[in-house]
């Protein structure tokens, strides 16, 4: 039987630039994932981090299972296989392909997806790959990175506890919605919103512009009245 070998390789999200390197590149902040073959199965398993040496020491330790018989056996610091576990990446396009099954306009998906995406890359940079790894101080760390004005804040955070409602079970999503609350509108956003009437210059403005465009259509048509 051939001996089997762990590989440690990249899986780039949709927005990485490094992509088109293939998934031997190290340089980039995706998630580095391990695989090898046992038994005529191909096996795959997160490794927990972004880091290519990290992913190594883990594909280390796992290939001394392999080599000894111990694969399988219960191991503290040896990932689930991805089969049992859905990664933040894969429920966020899980979340928006339900989306698109509402009907939502084209924009409406776009804007979703740029807010969730980003999301993600935020939990990455923090070497956290799984709804599960997500925790309170993460979502209000994530909310404080915005500089949105209010609506899009508003808007975005509904975007969020609707994901976190799809992707996350129990306890763990009440307390990730208890920890956002609510975001309210400032008086100064108020202040923007509030139709403006226009000033008596703005209307001599708008009269003398509606004069001229009759003037034109009368003297196009019926040039001799003027």
């Amino acid at each position: 039987m051939k001996k089997p070998v762990v590989t440690v390789y990249a899986r780039h999200r949709s927005l990485c630039s490094d992509a088109h390197k293939g998934e031997f590149y190290r340089g980039c902040n995706c998630p580095k994932w391990l695989r090898f073959s046992l038994n005529g199965k191909r096996h795959r398993q997160p490794t927990g981090t972004a880091t290519w040496g990290l992913a190594e020491e883990k594909a280390h330790e796992l290939q001394k299972q392999l080599d000894s018989g111990r694969y399988g056996m219960a191991v503290t610091d040896t990932p689930a296989p991805v089969s049992h576990h859905q990664t933040i990446a894969g429920a966020i396009q899980t979340f928006i392909r339900g989306k698109e099954s509402e009907n939502l306009s084209s924009a409406t998906i776009r804007k979703l997806r740029y807010q969730l995406n980003m999301f993600e890359q935020f939990m990455t940079s923090r070497s956290k790959f799984y709804p599960a790894d997500i925790t309170a101080q993460d979502v209000i760390d994530y909310r404080a990175t915005w500089t949105w004005s209010d609506l899009t804040k508003i808007k975005a955070q509904s975007n969020l506890r609707g994901f976190i409602q799809a992707c996350c079970k129990g306890n763990h999503r009440t307390d990730l919605l208890d920890a956002l609350g609510k975001i309210k509108e400032t008086k100064q956003g108020k202040e923007r919103r509030k139709p403006k009437p226009f000033t008596e210059e703005e209307i001599e403005n708008l009269l003398a512009k509606c004069l001229w465009f009759l003037q034109t259509i009368l003297k196009k048509f019926h040039p001799t009245r003027l």
